[in-house]
């Protein structure tokens, strides 16, 4: 069973939860900000205090040990909704989903190729 992150009427506005509640499509493409990171995950606001869990398996297409390995709070990333429980008030996101998959991506790269990769700890390669 997941852990997921409730949206409840005390930690954000009614108008948010009716938004939450009536145009929240499973599928759907949103904006958010990275709220809390456990080991289990990310928690994003996706507006009006409105959150859901970004578990650790839905942050990417390669294993990762932290979701610090991607993400830090404060950081402003996109999510698909992965689905939505009206009953519980609960919010499941992905971000995988946003990437592509292996053969999308391979063709950005060429043999012997240097990738660098930023992160908020600095530049690695």
């Amino acid at each position: 069973m997941k852990i997921v992150y409730y949206y409840h009427e005390k930690r954000c506005g009614k108008e948010a939860l009716a938004w939450a509640k009536n145009e929240l499509t499973c599928g759907m493409i949103v904006n958010g900000i990275v709220k809390n990171i456990r080991k289990f995950g990310a928690f994003v606001d996706i507006g009006g205090g409105v959150a859901g869990l970004l578990h650790i398996e839905d942050i990417s297409v390669s294993r990762i040990k932290s979701p610090e390995e991607r993400f830090f709070v404060g950081q402003k990333i996109k999510v698909m909704i992965k689905s939505i429980d009206k009953e519980n008030n609960r919010i499941v996101l992905s971000h995988k989903e946003l990437l592509g998959n292996w053969e999308d991506n391979i063709q950005d790269f060429q043999e012997k190729m240097i990738v660098e990769r930023y992160s908020k700890r600095g530049r690695s390669i």
